[in-house]
């Protein structure tokens, strides 16, 4: 259960950066969200609102890492089709409001480890890329 709460929270945070970015992504609306209680978000997150921001990038990655996996044999252009297609599906699911969590933090954090740490993921992303095409 305990596990679920702090599992639900990363989750939480991930569509709000989606949908509204850093800045509008406070722990109040985590909370709000994933009907978590109130005293879990500094039991789980003790750093703070980086930490789970850091936890929801780290997540993020990590999907887009597992959706690559096993595309040893296919065509540069499937690569293609499938890594685009991913963000394709976030963009028409939510109608368009929203995006990448890791862009999100990217373009708004004004932390060098949340920014060191978002960097590492597109250069995972890109490394993958690189060794399957």
């Amino acid at each position: 259960m305990a596990k679920d709460v702090r599992e639900k929270m990363i989750d939480g945070a991930i569509r709000l950066l989606a949908q509204r970015g850093l800045q509008a992504t406070s722990f109040a609306e985590v909370l709000e969200l994933t009907e978590s209680p109130r005293g879990s978000i500094y039991y789980y997150f003790p750093e703070g609102k980086d930490q789970l921001v850091s936890e929801a990038v780290d997540r993020v990655g990590e999907h887009a890492l597992q959706a690559l996996g096993g595309l040893n044999t296919a065509s540069i252009e499937e690569i293609t089709a499938l890594f685009l297609g991913l963000w394709r599906e976030i963009l028409v699911r939510s109608r368009f409001e929203a995006g990448c969590a890791v862009l999100a933090v990217t373009v708004a954090t004004d932390s060098p480890e949340l920014l060191q740490h978002t960097r590492t993921v597109f250069r995972s992303w890109r490394g993958q890329l690189a060794a399957l095409f």
